[in-house]
């Protein structure tokens, strides 16, 4: 079995008193760990997996996200379409992307697909972007 994670550590440092000395501890979260699986006993197994005791010291309790087979990801547009469904692309860009305009401005130039959003004044903002903490 193997394991792929992707993950973010982060680690404070606090400082505490004690009679005139100050004692430097670094604190460490634990991993957040993103398994991206089609499911199935894989799914069961790598749970389980960090349920164990030296797991838990590290890792919090991973999150699963459903798999989507490499064929879907071919194409450019339905790549971007698994990432409007994601958050990575907020709803109103992808609103913006797959308009009727966006269409004939992207009929007319291919290389265009994100300039769609500056042609039609769609402001790029961080709010409501899943990965971007």
């Amino acid at each position: 079995l193997t394991i792929e994670i992707a993950a973010a550590s982060t680690t404070s440092t606090t400082m505490s008193s004690s009679t005139n000395n100050m004692k430097r501890k670094k604190q460490r979260k634990k991993l957040k760990p993103l398994v991206i699986t089609m499911g199935s006993t894989r799914e069961t197994h790598i749970s389980n997996l960090f349920q164990q005791p030296n797991m838990k010291k590290y890792f919090e309790q991973p999150t699963f996200s459903p798999g989507i087979p490499s064929r879907e990801l071919r194409s450019r547009f339905t790549f971007l379409k698994h990432a409007a469904n994601a958050g990575i692309i907020p709803k109103h860009e992808w609103e913006a992307l797959t308009s009727k305009e966006a269409q004939e401005i992207y009929n007319q130039n291919p290389e265009q697909f994100f300039d769609v959003l500056d042609i039609l004044n769609i402001p790029i903002v961080k709010e409501g972007r899943k990965g971007s903490d």
